[in-house]
């Protein structure tokens, strides 16, 4: 793997990481699962690492999309 595919996939991890952080403390504060901060902040950032994973594809392709 190259230089730049190691930072998107640090990207990824980091992204999902935070996203996982960020609602285990919204649930520790909160007393609960919250839907409303859930998907103010924690959804955004799978929806990052998914279109940080995409990318990855695309890029571990060498600028083709996979199947074409």
């Amino acid at each position: 793997m190259g230089d730049e595919h190691k930072t998107v996939a640090l990207s990824i991890i980091a992204t999902l990481t935070t996203g996982l952080v960020i609602l285990l403390a919204t649930i520790v504060v909160n007393g609960g699962f919250s839907e409303d901060l859930f998907f103010k902040y924690v959804f955004p950032m799978i929806i990052a690492s998914v279109s940080l994973a995409v990318f990855f594809v695309f890029a571990k392709n060498k600028g083709k999309l996979p199947g074409f």
